[in-house]
């Protein structure tokens, strides 16, 4: 089972992630949490364990995915948790400024439905065979 976690404030994208999370298999697990405040909270909480990995969006109001990303790296409880900073936007100064702050890597936001599972089963497949790392080539997209 992979539990992934989506923090991002659009309801549209966050259904969207949520559907090809489970279309890209039965042994995937999806949580949503619209801001960064509410996805610290769950992940404090969580009586079943941290995820296997977050994907956190860059653009969002109040604490933003950069901000966010610090706090999750400053949390001794949650700094192994890789983190894929989800954006419109792939810019390689953006990139590097993920890489400095922990982040494994920058994932531009797929216009395309089917881009987006085959991102995610990438994803997974890496995770299944502990081979994430912030030099993979889709994480650069």
């Amino acid at each position: 089972m992979i539990k992934v976690m989506l923090i991002d404030d659009d309801a549209d994208d966050r259904e969207i992630f949520f559907e090809a999370v489970l279309e890209i298999g039965p042994l995937a697990e999806c949580i949503l949490a619209n801001t960064a405040t509410r996805a610290l909270e769950q992940l404090t909480a969580s009586g079943t364990g941290l995820p296997d990995i977050i994907f956190l969006d860059v653009n969002m109001p109040v604490i933003d995915g950069w901000q966010c990303l610090g706090l999750l790296k400053g949390k001794a409880a949650f700094k192994n948790v890789p983190v894929i900073l989800y954006s419109t936007s792939s810019h390689q100064l953006e990139r590097q400024k993920a890489s400095a702050l922990g982040a494994v890597g920058l994932m531009k936001k797929p216009v395309d439905f089917e881009e987006l599972k085959e991102g995610l089963r990438a994803i997974a497949a890496h995770l299944r065979k502990g081979t994430l790392s912030s030099d993979l080539d889709f994480f650069q997209a």
